[in-house]
């Protein structure tokens, strides 16, 4: 598309969208080729986006003497844009609210790529827990019906069209809005009419969705997670919210969950009010119906009441019941009789406490938990996911997860110390620091066999990083997978 051709339209809709769209400088007469905030990607031809995971290679991004960049307002007098503006082209928002670049470039790219979003029904699903299982759910219902269909999300892209599935690694839980824009147009080419979308609460937060119509919306509960990021729980919620603000726009439909007759929600009560405020169709999820699943405890059974009211199916308790496991979602593996081995996601406090309040009402002599908390991530989380853990496992053992640029002894340590406060040392659990993850899920594999070989059923939880097949420490990422471990460890038992 012709430089002036694409500003011409973008402005357009940022005006429609209540923002500005300013420029300085040169509108070359060139084709664009792309629309990026990758330095290493672009030409002469290309727009370049200073957005938040930019913004430290603008000064080789110039080099490059691309065809125009975004950047954002304070940056429009630096020096080293002054040069620049001589042969190239400079836009910004012109009003605070509207002139985030990530906000300006999902509008661009929407454009770009001629809105393939118009053209597909595209269900978002956003939450703290539950977004991969919900999505994953989804799509399973609509594949039955054989109605082709895209899932997007931490597991990469996977697409349904007729003639077997394919998956596109995407590197993000909800890829940057070019990406996702380019990846929508190659789904809208492959015929597909239904998207399920996971939608991080830092892409909301980003803008990331702004030129994208969204039909359907989930909110599957909101708890302690990524404060490192929006600092209260209060910004975490109104980045969670701006979902629903979203839907309004394509008058779609919203599904949100409540467990207040179980347990408070103070989220969902307000998420609701504010649903309701701005005049949504909401269904309110709190009568939960029984499925079928290959793990039916209770927070599975939720997921999959959503997505039966997302995907619009008929309820049919046996719907789900011939999905393959998510990848890293309670994968259970039985490595001897009487011990199983689970590899799960769970990351967060409430994540963690709840696949633990299941595992422990099933009569299991011993309980292990085997987690670690990651590096560069929200360090509150640490307290919460050891006190987690120590209130419903018989044995915990603290372990590495990505501990990245900060010292792995040093989480391991702040862990350790939550479960040493005065308040749980009534607990009878054992708890063990071993920052070599394979030896410490080993160390709970050998404990539980000599434990089955006495007549107990034992079960070993390995939580936190899923279906990831790496650790980082520090820039390195090393391969690494909790299951290959699992599976290594049986294989030795059945030799």
């Amino acid at each position: 598309m012709n430089l002036a051709e694409l500003i011409e339209k973008t402005s357009s809709l940022v005006s429609r969208a209540g923002g500005e769209l300013l420029q300085k400088g040169e509108v070359r007469p060139v084709d664009v080729d792309r629309i990026t905030d990758d330095s290493r990607q672009i030409s002469t031809a290309s727009i370049f986006a200073v957005t938040e995971l930019s913004r430290n290679h603008l000064q080789s991004a110039l080099e490059k003497n691309p065809a125009a960049i975004i950047v954002p307002r304070n940056l429009i007098s630096g020096s080293l844009l002054e040069s620049y503006s001589k042969q190239g082209l400079i836009l910004y928002g012109g009003k605070a609210a509207r002139s985030r670049p990530e906000w300006l470039l999902s509008l661009m790219a929407g454009a770009f790529f001629h809105h393939p979003d118009q053209a597909m029904d595209i269900v978002a699903i956003t939450g703290t827990n539950g977004k991969t299982s919900i999505s994953r759910m989804i799509y399973h219902a609509w594949k039955k019906l054989n109605i082709h269909c895209a899932v997007i999300g931490t597991l990469g892209a996977t697409i349904f069209a007729g003639d077997g599935e394919r998956t596109i690694q995407t590197g993000y839980t909800t890829p940057r809005s070019y990406q996702l824009l380019e990846l929508l147009q190659q789904m809208q080419s492959a015929g597909v009419q239904k998207v399920a979308l996971e939608a991080s609460s830092e892409a909301l937060a980003l803008g990331r969705l702004e030129g994208i119509r969204i039909s359907g919306g989930v909110f599957c509960g909101l708890s302690v997670d990524h404060l490192d990021y929006h600092k209260t729980m209060g910004r975490y919620f109104m980045a969670k919210a701006h979902l629903f603000t979203l839907l309004r726009r394509s008058k779609g439909r919203a599904i949100v969950q409540d467990l207040s007759k179980q347990e408070p929600d103070p989220f969902a009560v307000r998420l609701s009010r504010y649903v309701k405020r701005i005049g949504i169709d909401f269904t309110l999820a709190q009568n939960f119906r029984p499925f079928d699943l290959n793990v039916p405890v209770e927070f599975n059974i939720r997921n999959a009441n959503l997505a039966m009211l997302a995907s619009e199916s008929p309820y049919d308790a046996k719907l789900f019941a011939d999905m393959p496991d998510v990848p890293g979602r309670m994968n259970r593996m039985e490595v001897m009789p009487g011990l199983d081995a689970i590899v799960d996601y769970a990351h967060t406090p409430d994540a963690l406490q709840r696949i633990l309040g299941q595992l422990k009402g099933r009569g299991f002599h011993r309980l292990y938990c085997v987690f670690g908390c990651g590096g560069n991530r929200d360090p509150s989380k640490r307290i919460l996911m050891g006190r987690a853990a120590l209130e419903a496992a018989t044995d915990v053992i603290v372990t590495d997860d990505n501990p990245r640029n900060e010292d792995p002894e040093e989480i391991r340590r702040q862990i350790m110390e939550a479960c040493k406060l005065p308040d749980l040392v009534s607990t009878s659990a054992t708890l063990r620091n071993v920052g070599d993850r394979r030896q410490a899920i080993r160390l709970a594999l050998e404990e539980s066999r000599e434990q089955c070989q006495k007549g107990l059923r034992c079960c070993v939880l390995v939580a936190g990083k899923g279906h990831e097949d790496y650790q980082i420490y520090g820039k390195e990422k090393r391969h690494f997978s909790d299951a290959e471990v699992i599976l290594e460890f049986k294989e030795e038992v059945m030799s």
